[in-house]
């Protein structure tokens, strides 16, 4: 079988749907021997890359969002017509809606076009808006990440349960654990001498970053010495983020790295005292995932898809419980032995969800797609 993977989406910071993307070809390229993978990538990512013979990399130019969105739709059917591809694998949420005999699979990530249509552009909403449903309606099978995500495409995008495959995504074991002295250095060299609370992911509204805020002043009014180290690319928020720091008087205590490469990320996860995660909507919560394979203790919103990756190995709180947030955490860091505890359980919890895993059930959607 020819199988043509659309890795042009792949973006140059790695977020939630690049990570996915790379470690699933990785992970394909270990297991399948048999069939012939076209993987399109920008040229600027070919690098990125280490596959099998039966693995072709065919580098198309960089493209800004839109002008992909647009050669995605005119001018990538006919190269796909012309390498014979037999089943195309989108990975994120578009695919050519013109087609010459091929199947077609979509990866759904979350719904927050549809969701929360106003935080997004006028043309976002107007593009978003209507593709999404004529992909949804035109896809031989759709990819949810989650049974949560699963559950909004039926309801938003009117589509069958038996249309939706939900295949987690997984998580990778092999940079963990880092050795103790290798932990040092990365204190040393970035002046993380101090304990600290840890956020990766994006500055967005949704993400809950002022609750976060409130909650740690609340911790930090009871003498607690941790640190609040925040990961993520500054956004329009974080401008207000920011002013919030200022007004709860935590600019001592709240660092934000912006964008951290995903070689140095581990290193913040493994160090952490406790990671927190307060967003109101995933569509998966891979954060959620890595702290666990980092042996880091883990509080997560109990919202959307939160409950179905932590399991039994996390805290839950209500997002908008400052309270309950502020004592969750005084919870966690008062207590070695339920800290240890939970260490162990987000340890177990993470063995579940593995990159081979979610190659092995796409790989056998793939061939339940084409009858081979």
């Amino acid at each position: 079988m020819r199988i043509g993977i659309d890795a042009t989406v792949l973006p140059k910071e790695l977020g939630g749907v690049g990570v996915y993307l790379l470690n699933l070809i990785k992970a394909l390229s270990k297991i399948d021997r048999r069939n012939e993978y076209f993987i399109f990538v920008e040229k600027r990512n070919i690098k990125r890359f280490k596959l099998d013979a039966n693995f072709h990399l065919l580098g198309v130019k960089n493209m800004p969002r839109f002008s992909r969105l647009l050669w995605e739709q005119t001018l990538f059917p006919f190269l796909l017509r012309k390498c014979k591809i037999e089943l195309l694998h989108s990975p994120r949420y578009t695919t050519p809606l013109m087609r010459f005999g091929w199947k077609s699979v979509v990866s759904f990530h979350d719904m927050l076009f549809l969701l929360f249509p106003k935080k997004h552009s006028i043309l976002k909403r107007l593009f978003y808006g209507r593709i999404m449903p004529a992909v949804a309606k035109k896809a031989e099978r759709i990819i949810a990440v989650s049974s949560s995500t699963k559950k909004d495409i039926m309801e938003l995008l009117n589509t069958s349960s038996e249309k939706i495959a939900v295949i987690h995504l997984g998580i990778d074991f092999s940079s963990r654990p880092i050795e103790k002295k290798n932990l040092q250095n990365f204190r040393k060299k970035y002046q993380i001498l101090n304990p600290y609370l840890l956020y990766v992911g994006t500055l967005k509204k949704r993400k809950n970053i002022l609750n976060l805020l409130r909650a740690y002043k609340k911790v930090k009014e009871k003498d607690r010495e941790e640190r609040l180290i925040i990961v993520g690319r500054k956004s329009k928020e974080y401008q207000n983020i920011h002013k919030t720091v200022k007004e709860l008087g935590l600019e001592k205590d709240v660092f934000f790295t912006d964008y951290v490469d995903e070689k140095l990320l581990p290193f913040y996860y493994s160090c952490a005292s406790v990671f927190v995660y307060l967003s109101l909507y995933e569509g998966f919560g891979l954060p959620v995932l890595e702290a666990m394979v980092s042996g880091t203790p883990v509080i997560v919103s109990n919202s959307s898809s939160l409950p179905e990756v932590a399991g039994k190995a996390a805290i839950f709180v209500d997002p908008h419980n400052i309270e309950e947030i502020a004592e969750a955490m005084q919870k966690v860091l008062g207590s070695k032995e339920l800290a240890w505890e939970m260490r162990e359980k987000g340890l177990e919890r993470a063995k579940l969800f593995s990159w081979q895993e979610c190659a092995k059930k796409t790989l056998n959607l793939y061939e339940e797609i084409t009858g081979e």
